[in-house]
């Protein structure tokens, strides 16, 4: 089941007998959590068991335990839990990013920019840029990147949105954000606004930046706090893209 503008929840069954919810390699990936559904012994009746939170990717199939109705097990929750979870998980979940958990769309900078999806020498030269500005520690940090289409502005054009989380204390992360044009396109388009909102949607003063009329970067840098919410804005003209983010 996909939810639109949150991603895919996914239903997995439960057999009569079994006590464990199966989740295969092939389903660890994009989902926002998995519904269990146990079949009675005829097979023509099912039962909503409870609901789990996305899980760790895996190459071997994992096996959930349930345990009735009782939800001793905390790993599988009431269903309650899940109308309370969706409006959370139409947000990207950084802290999960340590865990190899990511939300559809983000991707490795290099599957971002691969010759695939643009053009071979503007990859290179991103691929490269984005190295040198990224001096954090690299065993730490992770990135990842989303394209972001501003539409008839940029004929259709995207531009990448990249991402870099890394530890600082046991109370603060760092926060890396970046720009770059993508497809053909070799500078940012004038005026392009990237923007950090915080948890109200209030713009913050000194976060704010925006492309000159040949720039093919713009970058924020910020730190913030375990559970703290915020926002990054893309604005073009009358275009306004935000992405939402929990630490």
């Amino acid at each position: 089941m996909v939810l639109p503008g949150i991603g895919r929840l996914e239903c997995r069954p439960v057999l009569p007998g079994e006590i464990t919810v199966r989740i295969p390699p092939q389903a660890t990936e994009d989902r926002i959590g998995y519904v269990a559904v146990q079949f009675s012994e005829s097979l023509d009746e099912v039962q909503l068991l409870g609901f789990i939170r996305t899980v760790n990717a895996s190459k071997e199939p994992q096996q959930i335990a349930i345990t009735s109705l009782s939800f001793a097990n905390a790993n599988l929750q009431p269903l309650d839990v899940l109308l309370d979870y969706i409006p959370e998980a139409s947000s990207v979940n950084l802290s999960r990013w340590f865990e190899n958990i990511f939300e559809a769309g983000w991707q490795t900078v290099e599957a971002l920019f691969s010759p695939q999806t643009t053009n071979p020498a503007l990859s290179v030269r991103n691929a490269h840029h984005l190295g040198e500005i990224n001096t954090e520690n690299l065993a730490t940090s992770v990135k990842r990147g989303k394209l972001i289409d501003l539409g008839i502005q940029l004929a259709d054009s995207p531009v990448a949105l990249i991402v870099t989380v890394t530890p600082a204390t046991d109370e603060e992360v760092d926060i890396r954000l970046q720009v770059y044009p993508a497809g053909r396109q070799i500078y940012l388009p004038q005026g392009l606004q990237l923007s950090v909102l915080d948890g109200n949607g209030a713009a913050v003063p000194e976060l704010e930046v925006s492309a000159r009329s040949a720039d093919n970067c713009i970058q924020l840098a910020f730190s913030a706090q375990p559970e703290e919410q915020f926002s990054v804005q893309l604005v073009l003209e009358d275009v306004s893209i935000t992405e939402e983010f929990l630490l």
